[in-house]
């Protein structure tokens, strides 16, 4: 059964949130994310900080309602974040990889020989090219960088996730009555 929920146990500091408040809390907040990505797409990226303040706000509310330390809330932002740096950099670098093959092949190297493209790919002066590329085309910067929105964003909310899933099922840490003695 739902409880009573109240938006200030969901959201804001200094509150405590049951699994069912925590549960309606991400879920809005995912959505609020998703709606801003898919309205701004990577230009969006300023209004994330107030996305990781609500969830972080969110973790700490529950484990307060849990009893447990609310120090604690700061690892499963930690851990998305990593998360969301990763896949972000992995997915831009594969979307980056044929621009260099085509700048490869404008500047003559066979690229069916893997000799000469792991030559040309330590070539200073063909990755200075790939940088002056990159500042000079906005578009293709653009491109670059939306490559990472979508697939970052997955990865962020999909370890909040499963944290979640530990966090909701914490319960009341109770503790065991001295013995009597």
């Amino acid at each position: 059964m739902i409880s009573r929920l109240t938006f200030a146990a969901a959201f804001l500091p200094n509150q405590r949130a049951d699994a069912d408040q925590y549960w309606i809390a991400l879920g809005l907040i995912a959505a609020v994310d998703f709606v801003r990505l898919s309205l701004l797409g990577a230009e969006g990226l300023i209004f994330w900080p107030a996305i990781a303040f609500f969830v972080l706000c969110a973790h700490i509310n529950r484990l307060r309602h849990a009893g447990r330390r609310q120090d604690m809330a700061v690892v499963p932002l930690l851990v998305a974040w990593l998360a969301k740096t990763v896949i972000a950099i992995l997915a831009m670098t594969v979307s980056l990889v044929p621009v260099f093959f085509d700048l490869m092949e404008a500047r003559g190297v066979d690229l069916n020989d893997p000799r000469a493209v792991n030559a040309a790919a330590r070539d200073r002066a063909l990755q200075q090219a790939l940088s002056e590329r990159l500042a000079n085309d906005e578009g293709l910067t653009r491109l670059i960088a939306e490559a990472g929105v979508w697939p970052s964003t997955w990865a962020f909310w999909i370890v909040i996730a499963l944290f979640a899933l530990w966090f909701a099922r914490l319960g009341p840490k109770v503790r065991p009555a001295p013995p009597r003695g």
